[in-house]
């Protein structure tokens, strides 16, 4: 539900002259519009990015044990 929506909500509830707003016609139109991938990609290319933000994130984690071993290595000695 948007901001706008519950903002709109609050507003008539307070005041007698707002209507509630209609949030299913809305949300509807917004569902229809709106594809599952924003962009189109293909699959191969999907697994591709997949694969290389996994081994990124295996690299950092790699660099931040070493850098902890040798801070963990100054500290006790």
């Amino acid at each position: 539900m948007l901001l706008r929506h519950r903002v709109h909500e609050m507003l008539a509830d307070r005041l007698s002259w707002v209507q509630y707003p209609d949030i299913r016609a809305d949300l509807q139109r917004r569902r229809q519009r709106q594809p599952f991938f924003k962009y189109a990609m293909p699959l191969y290319q999907r697994f591709a990015l997949l694969c290389f933000g996994l081994c990124l994130i295996l690299i950092a984690a790699a660099m931040a044990t070493v850098i902890g071993v040798c801070l963990w290595s100054l500290i006790t000695a």
